[in-house]
């Protein structure tokens, strides 16, 4: 019928407009790039990313635990493997879709010059985390002490820190505020410290009673040394 046709040519029209403006060309420094490319480009990136999560979770918990090595280094390989494995799968990327890199990086450098001050603090927090991933001054399963806050360290990554304090909540610090800051690490190279826990008791308590009842304390506490 009629009605049917007019369909179809309504249908063909918008297929015909949306190829055309998928195959729209985008000048990008010395390389020209299909609108399409870059939508492929967006989709596979999203895709690797994931991948690189699931691949830095089987990596930390199911292949570095073969090793005997402890939580935080565990943390520190997979999370360098993991965005090491990110700009790679980026590169790939851009060289599916015929972009040049010399042509990314000059359109790069000229917006850097724009919105350089604006990523201070960002690349600032980049190079604390690649700082403390390394070196493991700070990391993960780390009880530390910052600015008043004590709390274990749960996860290092490139940007930012995140301590699980004593009531069970998330903090997240940046990096960058890490690295200038003075923070008390009591477990970097060892479990074993003391912790000063003021008591308070009515003037006409018995010393000798209190002293005995929080001796009896400590000594249930099968964390808490003898001497």
């Amino acid at each position: 019928s009629a009605s049917d046709c007019d369909m179809i040519q309504i249908v063909k029209s918008a297929i015909a407009e949306l190829t055309s403006i998928f195959n729209t060309a985008i000048e990008i420094g010395d390389s020209t790039v299909l609108l399409k490319d870059i939508l492929k480009f967006i989709l596979f990136f999203l895709t690797f990313i994931y991948f690189c999560r699931v691949f830095k979770t089987f990596l930390r918990n199911r292949v570095l635990t073969k090793f005997r090595l402890d939580e935080g280094n565990r943390e520190a390989i997979s999370t360098l493997f993991s965005y090491g494995l990110g700009v790679f799968g980026c590169i790939v990327s851009l060289q599916v879709i015929g972009l040049k890199l010399d042509s990314l990086a000059v359109v790069i450098g000229g917006l850097g010059v724009g919105i350089g001050f604006g990523l201070q603090n960002l690349a600032r927090d980049f190079v604390g985390g690649l700082t403390l991933l390394i070196e493991q001054k700070i990391k993960v399963g780390d009880f530390i002490e910052l600015d008043g806050l004590l709390g274990y360290v749960r996860e290092v990554s490139l940007r930012s820190t995140v301590i699980r304090t004593r009531n069970g909540g998330d903090v997240v610090v940046p990096n960058g505020s890490l690295l200038e800051k003075q923070i008390l690490n009591w477990t970097r190279d060892s479990f074993v410290a003391r912790l000063a826990i003021p008591i308070r008791v009515s003037y006409g308590s018995d010393p000798v009673l209190v002293t005995e009842v929080l001796l009896n304390s400590a000594y249930m506490e099968p964390s808490v040394l003898l001497d």
